[in-house]
């Protein structure tokens, strides 16, 4: 009994010691560093944070994609390539968050853009999962018996993530979609009328887009005659020493007005 208070205390104590001193790191040394440095911790974190939360994730993956579709009567050979091909999405997936610090170029890599496609079917899976999973569930209740089965549940889940995936990266490749828009605008200037705004949002330069893009993008936009030039949204999801020379093309835009 003894043992096992001095066990708490010291557990105590040393939770205690460990939160003061992350308090006197942050406070101390972390707000006298660089803003490179204290960016670069950050991301290291949430690096972290964002595998350890994908973790039990995963095991959920592959409990059901696995355990749920194949079966004793599985050939070996489909069986081991299946397997394969769950582990490769998974291990994909998490190493998402890792690519900024191994391949961010001016150009994507194909292991960049392969990683965040499965990062992105991560995420659709788990919807269609989850969801199949509540039809199943509420089916269950009001049939009294399994009318819905969790091989059933996976097998669509897997097929519908695909197509989503497919439609997902058949449209990000494409040529961005000019949409125009008049506005009416009550006491303008006349010498203002006819003036032409153009709105550029949400590029996100990083691992899934380059300089290549850029340069269409801006070679569309002035081809479109601006007076004004709007950028909004997130330009990109790294550094500006990272992806500074591939945002290059969008300096050549000619915008009379301003470029904002």
């Amino acid at each position: 009994m003894e043992s096992s208070r001095y066990s708490k205390f010291w557990l105590k104590t040393s939770a205690a010691v460990g939160c003061l001193s992350l308090l006197v790191f942050e406070t101390v040394v972390f707000i006298a560093m660089p803003s490179s440095t204290k960016y670069k911790i950050y991301r290291f974190q949430f690096m972290i944070v964002l595998n350890l939360v994908f973790y039990p994730g995963s095991k959920y993956f592959w409990r059901r994609l696995v355990q749920n579709l194949v079966s004793p009567k599985t050939p070996a050979l489909v069986k081991y390539a299946w397997k394969a091909a769950v582990l490769s999405f998974i291990i994909m997936a998490h190493f998402s968050s890792m690519c900024e610090y191994v391949y961010m170029g001016i150009e994507p890599s194909y292991i960049a853009m392969a990683s965040w496609t499965c990062f992105g079917m991560y995420i659709i899976l788990f919807t269609f999962l989850v969801s199949m999973g509540a039809v199943g569930f509420v089916l269950k209740r009001l049939k009294g018996r399994v009318v819905f089965k969790k091989k059933h549940q996976s097998l669509i889940s897997a097929l519908f993530t695909i197509c989503f995936t497919i439609v997902a990266v058949k449209t990000a490749i494409m040529e961005p979609i000019i949409v125009n828009v008049e506005i009416q605008i009550e006491n303008l200037p006349k010498s203002m009328d006819g003036t032409k705004l153009v709105l550029i949002s949400d590029i996100h330069l990083g691992p899934t887009v380059g300089r290549s893009s850029v340069e269409r993008i801006a070679t569309m936009t002035n081809q479109l005659k601006p007076d004004i030039l709007v950028m909004a949204g997130d330009l990109t999801d790294a550094t500006v020493d990272a992806m500074g020379e591939a945002a290059e093309p969008l300096s050549r835009i000619i915008a009379p007005y301003g470029k904002y």
